[in-house]
């Protein structure tokens, strides 16, 4: 059945059901609250790594951002693969924007040779499995799109501090990325299970925090 084909048949069963847009809509509300609150405990040991957690220290300096942007590069291209290639094989209405070429252009700018790092598939910490259906999905996209409206506070935080420099992986509107990834699980909530949307999402953040975590801090 294509994506059209679900999207009209929800639509009948919505009608049929009684229920209206705004209880579409509370239901997409609940489950962004239950992941944010599923999620709680992983999403802050992630910020509170120390490769992270430097990014907000007033004495933040070039050579920390560097070295900070190079180890994310592996967690972060290993997560958005995952993701794009889910919402690309599936031919799905929504479609998440990639932005790992920007964390290169950034730390290329920065004086850093891709070439001299790890692949961005080689994480050190094995195979992670591809994404197979749409709660899956919905789990990762939500951390990594999480992620993407988390950097606009990032992106101000490091440009004060870094005198000059003009954040690329940070900035951009992830308010409206944010959003736009809102009104699809609001319009696709009944085909959403929560709690495989929940074990995907906490996973995806322990996941990133394990490969970031293979570089010792100094």
């Amino acid at each position: 059945m294509s994506w059209i084909a679900i999207i009209v048949l929800m639509c009948l069963v919505l009608r049929n059901s009684g229920l209206s847009r705004s209880d579409v809509r509370s239901n997409m509300t609940q489950l962004f609250q239950d992941l944010k609150q599923a999620t709680c405990s992983a999403h802050r040991k992630l910020d509170h790594h120390p490769l992270l957690a430097r990014l907000m220290h007033r004495d933040l300096t070039f050579t920390h951002y560097r070295e900070t942007l190079a180890q994310m590069r592996l967690a972060h291209s290993e997560l958005e693969d995952r993701v794009v290639d889910f919402w690309r094989v599936q031919k799905h209405t929504y479609q998440p924007e990639p932005r790992k070429h920007l964390l290169e252009q950034e730390l290329q700018q920065l004086g850093v040779s891709i070439y001299q790092l790890h692949p961005a598939t080689d994480s050190g910490e094995g195979q992670v499995a591809p994404l197979h259906s749409l709660s899956e999905a919905v789990g990762a996209t939500y951390v990594l799109e999480g992620s993407r409206l988390g950097g606009m506070v990032l992106a101000r935080a490091i440009e004060t501090r870094l005198v000059g420099h003009r954040c690329l992986f940070f900035s951009g509107d992830g308010a409206c990325h944010w959003e736009n990834f809102q009104r699809f699980c609001a319009d696709a909530s009944e085909h959403i299970e929560r709690s495989t949307a929940i074990t995907t999402a906490v996973q995806s953040f322990e996941r990133y925090y394990s490969v970031i975590n293979t570089k010792r801090i100094a």
